[in-house]
């Protein structure tokens, strides 16, 4: 943890949705700084399975529902997220059904829905739509870049990747292109 930066994360807000790509450290309190509203967490999408970005995806989640997340979240990533989230569930299963029973809380476990994908459409929901494109991260094989259409707005995210000339492509016309690294 660093006191002047947090781990890999950005939000887009679109119509009040937010839509989260990679779960660094500090990814709930820079939302909370950013004063988005965890219950405006619509879908969160994790680049790769390395714990500068999926760390914190748990505790994201579970503060969404602490904080009164009632609609169910999409969690979109690679192979092994649903043992992710599987374990994270059962590390805190007590605290779950403790509060399930005590605060009349919707089952966290229920409202979550991992997705796993590879290079592919990944999302399709209206007016938005995310596409995926695997990137060049040795020693890690799965790891993506990941394309953002919000009706007139398109913005692409590179994730952790090495010289990928496939990149120019996936981000041809885009209005934003973040490179992480």
């Amino acid at each position: 943890p660093r006191h002047v930066s947090s781990g890999p994360a950005q939000v887009i807000v679109s119509n009040p949705a937010a839509y989260v790509v990679d779960c660094g450290d500090g990814v709930a309190r820079q939302l909370a700084f950013a004063q988005v509203p965890f219950t405006a967490l619509r879908h969160i999408f994790v680049t790769h399975h390395h714990s500068d970005h999926n760390l914190e995806l748990g505790p994201l989640l579970y503060n969404a529902w602490v904080g009164g997340l009632q609609s169910e979240i999409g969690v979109h990533g690679l192979e092994g997220l649903e043992n992710l989230l599987a374990a994270y569930w059962e590390s805190n299963r007590f605290d779950i059904e403790t509060r399930i029973a005590d605060e009349g809380r919707p089952d966290v476990r229920r409202v979550i829905w991992p997705k796993e994908f590879g290079s592919r459409p990944v999302l399709n929901a209206g007016e938005v739509r995310v596409a995926a494109l695997r990137n060049r991260h040795p020693p890690v094989r799965e790891s993506y870049a990941l394309r953002f259409e919000l009706g007139p707005t398109t913005v692409v995210f590179s994730g952790d990747t090495a010289y990928l000339p496939e990149l120019a492509d996936f981000a041809r016309r885009a209005d934003y292109l973040v490179h992480e690294a």
